[in-house]
């Protein structure tokens, strides 16, 4: 199934060493060369290693006095939707940055891909920063807390709704609880990973009162919700952080993993320079 083979492939980092030089006296059919790749990559899982939630911090705790906020996102998202005062730089960038280790930073971006954010922490302060705090359920958390954000209203409406590709990598790392009706469970349970946390909302049963019953507990997990709405009836709106929507049809969901799964295939597939002459 596709789900479970991206369970273990996607995401992953592929560090490999400098190119190894061809064996001319390769006589089996795994060559040196070939055995020296496959030893010497290092790969690291998206959503097992080198993570720290510490960061994490709820819109209300933050003392926002002489905080540097930076938003971590692509730049074309941060001209849509903005908080204002605060600086766009990718976290890759951040973290060559000297000047920034001493100040108070609060990160902040879209806040689905929960495991993303943990690992930014982990990395920043295995760097050397020393005040690093990330918003908890993104954005959209700070509009409902009421915070300013420049943005117009289909901007700030969207920081709340889920993309396919968020929808995948969200799940795949396990970032997120998906939240759908009972009806629908069958055909969802076969598009996203086994892996996956269904939360199934049942026929006639209150929503409202379900989200928020699973809501603590999924923060006590670094979790966000996302909730496809095309499987419930009636609203889906719910005035609670870490809470999103995705809209579209599972069609598209199931049609960005089979994407998702052939970038993997790639990632992790023999260049064709460490293969051994004469293999295809």
């Amino acid at each position: 199934m596709i789900g479970r083979r991206l369970a273990t492939v996607f995401f992953s980092i592929i560090l490999v060493l400098p190119s190894l030089s061809w064996s001319d006296s390769a006589s089996d059919a795994w060559c040196a060369v070939e055995r020296d790749y496959w030893d010497q990559r290092v790969i690291t899982e998206y959503d097992k290693f080198n993570q720290d939630h510490s960061c994490f911090v709820d819109v209300d705790d933050i003392n926002l006095k002489g905080i540097t906020i930076i938003d971590t996102r692509h730049a074309s998202e941060f001209e849509k939707a903005s908080i204002p005062g605060s600086y766009n730089l990718p976290v890759s960038f951040l973290q060559r940055e000297s000047r920034f280790k001493e100040k108070r930073l609060l990160l902040v971006n879209k806040g689905i891909v929960t495991a993303d954010n943990a690992r930014t922490c982990f990395q920043l302060k295995s760097s050397g920063f020393t005040s690093v705090s990330i918003l908890e359920g993104g954005l959209a958390a700070w509009v409902l807390a009421g915070q300013k954000i420049n943005a117009l209203p289909k901007e700030r409406e969207s920081l709340s709704q889920v993309t396919e590709k968020e929808f995948v990598e969200s799940l795949v790392s396990s970032s997120s609880i998906l939240v759908a009706g009972e009806a629908w469970y069958n055909s969802v349970s076969k598009v996203v990973p086994a892996s996956a946390h269904i939360a199934v909302i049942k026929e006639g049963q209150d929503y409202q009162k379900a989200i928020s019953q699973s809501y603590a507990a999924a923060l006590n997990q670094n979790k966000s919700f996302i909730v496809l709405s095309r499987s419930l009836s009636g609203s889906t709106s719910v005035n609670l952080r870490n809470v999103f929507t995705y809209r579209g049809e599972l069609g598209a969901v199931h049609r960005q993993f089979l994407i998702a799964e052939s970038v993997a295939k790639k990632r992790t597939a023999l260049p064709d320079r460490y293969k051994c002459k004469g293999r295809s």
